[in-house]
């Protein structure tokens, strides 16, 4: 009771500030937004609702022009309809449907959005929906309200095409039907057919932004966008044969009444309604597009001297080439006129008569052999050779056999990808990148990893942006487009100091793409220049090094370890290198595990650069954990690895091996018991003395671990030249055994 009487008084408070035109703008502001607070609350929305908040919200707007209070209040009446059939039946019943349409209609983006909102919470009241992607309606609900909502459905689809609406509010408006007419939703699209609206949808869709005329609606640049898409969604649920030709006949409908008037804008207003067809239901815009003299009058339009035609029917033969047989007839009749075209002043007809003759010239895909435009063609230099099994098989069959072009040929390609590089097709590419299309990113990912695979234009892509776009690209996008961009980041990373390749903070945004690379459902080389670009990324500093294990990368590398292909085992182990610099790293070698022993074995490798980065990797960890000289041991071959190393002719592995004895050494007594009883003492007395030796950080370091065996009174120390004394006969051939 007590909370009741408080929200009362605060209802009752904001409702003078609120409501009073004398009050300050600023307070009749706030005061709407606390009642819109209020209105969230279950007690709240039903004392405003008991107060009259609806008329008084409905007699307001005929005077009110503070846009922020207008949008308040209709979020307001929003609320009081959520999740309650009786408060909004009342509500609908004193404000009328007319209300809702008039609140929509308005050029202000914030106001369309919440009108919308609106009247969709005001549709789910009826069906029991909410806003949710996956939510479905009542179907008792949807029964029992049938009338209801089918009166607030016909409501808006005749408003699509009230010339006095405003663009903003039409597209709210096809995207409310759109958002109800699917069978998972309230089904009405069978109910559209029936009322007329595919051709009112139709008129929305001949509407052109730059055409204006004495009876012309108001549209955005979205509008045929959305309408294409309402289109393909009402096409969606017509799900057999008599419905779906009851939808084909309601288009060729209005097709004919605008075909019969003899002006040409009748006829401009076609070929948009068709281009909007073929962005939306493609099989009945291709149906429209086949019958006879469509395809021509399109062309006509196009050989005219009228910007607007030529430009409409650009579009719509773009649109049209989608499909093999189209292209054709349009290659076949009309690409002259686009080649005309492409000559064209206009900047605007240029782009899209080369877009035309691009995707015509496309149609055939790999096949070289189907030529759209045979004149200019390069000829044929080398033929390819087919199995003639198979050869034969497909002429039996009278199967067409696909050409491919000599063209295709790697070193063509990467000519080709190098002059695009140095044309600076990687600006165009980085504006590009900001499209919201997750296909068109794929593409662009595509172009940049082609760029990327090329050496020398590698630098160019970095100075031009091209690693500032490619991170966004490698973190959203279609799986394909992220990998595709992934890759082309690792190929960066590669060849360019990740310092000036990806400057700042970007160094850390790349590591996640680069390490969902090593993923198993990638390729070989995807996994390996990923490992390769972390390599160079974990010799930065150590913050990269931690942000590498943090995002999950050092078990995903180390699987690679134990890989049977040579070189992904080899770009593991030196990752895993580089980051031994890391704390971090040291504690994952120090728990109870056979990483060491591991090490210990790779140390062995014939492949040189696997042997250097695992006795790296094996003399940093030695160096600053214990545990690990002890783990050495646990390796059967540990004797024999150790001297492969000290006796290896590389001079860089050779001191590598000389820096884990040394480390063993002075470790502790009894770890350093276990090397003195072998003969790995003679091989360090002989690199102290050995000719051969040209580096004397390794002489250093042997006798450094010979004075360690002294120190620990393992070995006697000589009072003369010599701090251990060595056997004699034995340190002459000491290296030699072990070789």
């Amino acid at each position: 009771m007590r909370e009741n009487s408080k929200t009362s008084a605060k209802v009752a408070q904001m409702f003078e500030l609120a409501f009073d035109f004398k009050v300050d703008k600023e307070k009749r502001e706030a005061a709407m937004n606390n009642l819109l607070v209020l209105a969230k609350e279950k007690a709240g929305a039903d004392l405003m609702y008991k107060a009259g908040m609806a008329m008084k919200i409905h007699t307001l707007l005929k005077t009110e022009k503070n846009e922020n209070i207008i949008i308040a209040t209709i979020r307001i009446l929003a609320e009081l309809c959520k999740d309650n059939i009786e408060r909004t039946e009342k509500i609908l019943q004193d404000i009328g449907i007319p209300w809702f349409l008039d609140i929509i209609n308005s050029k202000s983006e914030d106001r369309v959005n919440a009108a919308q909102y609106c009247i969709q919470v005001v549709l789910n009241s009826y069906s029991k929906m909410d806003n949710k992607p996956d939510s479905k309606p009542d179907k008792e609900y949807c029964e029992k309200y049938k009338k209801e909502i089918d009166t607030i459905l016909s409501s808006l689809l005749f408003c699509t095409t009230n010339r006095t609406f405003t663009g903003e509010g039409r597209d709210a408006v096809i995207e409310i039907i759109m958002r109800n007419i699917h069978y998972d939703a309230l089904n009405w699209a069978e109910r559209l057919v029936e009322l007329g609206g595919l051709q009112r949808l139709m008129e929305v869709a001949s509407e052109l932004e730059e055409y204006k005329y004495e009876s012309a609606m108001n549209i955005t640049s979205s509008t045929r966008t959305v309408t294409s898409v309402c289109l393909a969604r009402i096409y969606e649920n017509m799900y057999y044969d008599a419905a779906k030709q009851r939808f084909v006949e309601a288009i060729d409908e209005f097709i004919k009444d605008k075909l019969i008037s003899p002006d040409i804008e009748s006829k401009v207003r076609v070929v948009v309604a068709i281009t909007t067809l073929l962005l939306g239901p493609l099989d009945v815009g291709n149906n429209v597009v086949a019958k006879d003299g469509i395809l021509q009058m399109i062309l006509v339009m196009a050989g005219t001297d009228d910007i607007l035609q030529q430009k409409v029917a650009c579009e719509c033969i773009i649109a049209a080439a989608s499909k093999k047989d189209k292209a054709t007839s349009i290659i076949n009749q009309g690409v002259n006129i686009l080649k005309k075209l492409y000559q064209s002043k206009d900047d605007s007809i240029r782009v899209r008569a080369l877009v035309g003759l691009c995707k015509l010239s496309s149609s055939g895909g790999t096949d070289v052999s189907i030529r759209p435009f045979a004149d200019g063609a390069s000829k044929n230099l080398l033929k390819l050779k087919f199995f003639p099994e198979m050869l034969e098989l497909a002429k039996f069959a009278k199967h067409h056999i696909p050409e491919e072009s000599e063209l295709d040929d790697p070193d063509f390609v990467a000519k080709r990808v190098i002059a695009l590089a140095k044309a600076g097709v990687t600006s165009a590419l980085v504006s590009l990148s900001k499209t919201d299309s997750k296909n068109s990113k794929e593409l662009i990912a595509r172009i940049f990893n082609a760029i990327c695979a090329q050496v020398d234009v590698r630098g160019t892509v970095v100075q031009q942006g091209g690693a500032k776009a490619l991170i966004p690209l490698a973190l959203d996008g279609t799986d394909k487009g992220k990998k595709t961009a992934s890759q082309a980041l690792a190929r960066l990373g590669i060849t360019i100091n990740p310092e000036v390749a990806f400057p700042g903070q970007r160094i850390y945004e790349v590591i996640r793409p680069l390490i969902n690379l090593l993923s198993v459902e990638c390729s070989a080389l995807e996994n390996f220049e990923s490992m390769m670009a972390l390599c160079n990324l974990a010799g930065v500093n150590d913050l990269v090094r931690k942000r590498i294990l943090k995002e999950g990368g050092f078990p995903k590398i180390e699987n690679y370890m134990y890989e049977e292909h040579d070189l992904l085992r080899r770009a593991a182990t030196q990752c895993i290198n580089n980051l031994m610099m890391c704390e971090d790293t040291i504690k994952l070698y120090d728990g109870d595990n056979d990483r060491t022993k591991y090490l210990v074995v790779l140390c062995e490798e014939e492949d040189l650069d696997t042997c250097l980065a695992a006795s790296g990797a094996l003399a940093m960890l030695t160096g600053v954990c214990k545990a690990a000289c002890c783990k050495i041991f646990d390796s059967k071959n540990w004797l024999d690895a150790m001297k492969y190393l000290l006796a290896n002719p590389n001079q860089d592995v050779q001191h590598r091996g000389v820096v884990i004895i040394n480390n063993i050494m002075n470790c502790s007594k009894d770890v350093a018991t276990r090397i003195v009883q072998t003969d790995i003492m003679e091989v360090l007395m002989a690199l102290t003395k050995s000719e051969l030796v040209e580096n004397q950080k390794i002489k250093k370091l042997a006798m450094q671990a010979l004075e360690a065996a002294a120190n620990w009174k393992l070995m006697e120390k000589c009072p003369e030249s010599s701090p251990v004394a060595p056997a004699p006969k034995q340190v002459e051939n000491a290296l030699d055994k072990v070789e």
